[in-house]
């Protein structure tokens, strides 16, 4: 039996990679666009209009923002976020970070003069675009109301609290995931606690959970003998 690939998405974002200025492609700085699973867009002129609630109504003092700089990117541009006191975390296209911000170092993070854009990570973001209309197999999957969703921290975040808080909100835990850098919830949960769970600063990223389906499971091989069967 296997299954379809789960994405193993940490920064909800985009694929998190290492990119020289080399691979970086020169973008006009009135035309750079956030590549977000979500939407792309100029974060300088218009966001996506978020559903209902999963739009931070006033700018968090603190958590996971993306930086977005008006030139390819360089070690020394990095090294600048860290010395702001923010943790770099990813890239994201185009010409952007992912980044986690203490408490209280906002300001030194928009003192670096190469940034021509800082915002939060908004809830919106976080949540698959085919949340609730991907295909299944079994019609099970969203009996009463409710869908299997996976549910990923960003790295480095513990589980214990954000079972507690998953609990909190009244989703069914299934189980957790850890492995390498990814921490997981599988979820039973629905679409009012799937916002809500989206709004936990931890959470990076939130799909349905892949369906197990069966492969090959008729085929005969030939086996040792050369005889079919």
């Amino acid at each position: 039996m296997r299954s379809k690939p789960a994405a193993a998405t940490l920064v909800l974002l985009a694929l998190v990679c290492v990119v020289s200025a080399a691979a970086e492609p020169a973008e006009s700085v009135d035309r750079i666009r956030l590549r977000l699973k979500v939407a792309e867009f100029d974060p300088r002129s218009a966001e996506p209009a978020p559903a209902a609630g999963l739009r931070w109504p006033s700018e968090p003092d603190a958590g996971y923002f993306v930086v977005q700089f008006d030139q390819p990117l360089r070690p020394a541009l990095l090294a600048r976020l860290a010395a702001a006191g923010t943790r770099p975390i990813g890239y994201v296209p185009e010409q952007a970070y992912l980044v986690h911000v203490p408490e209280g170092r906002i300001a030194a993070l928009r003192s670096v003069p190469e940034l021509r854009w800082v915002g939060p990570v908004q809830p919106g973001w976080k949540i698959a675009p085919d949340l609730g209309s991907r295909p299944f197999i079994d019609p099970a999957r969203r009996d009463g109301g409710r869908m299997t969703v996976t549910v990923d921290l960003f790295p480095g975040e513990p589980l214990t609290a954000a079972v507690a808080q998953a609990l909190e909100i009244g989703a069914d835990l299934l189980r957790t995931e850890e492995f390498s850098t990814v921490r997981r919830l599988v979820l039973r949960a629905s679409r009012e606690q799937i916002d809500r769970l989206a709004a936990l600063p931890t959470v990076a990223w939130i799909e349905e959970a892949p369906e197990l389906t069966l492969r090959n499971d008729t085929a005969k091989w030939v086996v040792q003998t050369n005889t079919v069967g």
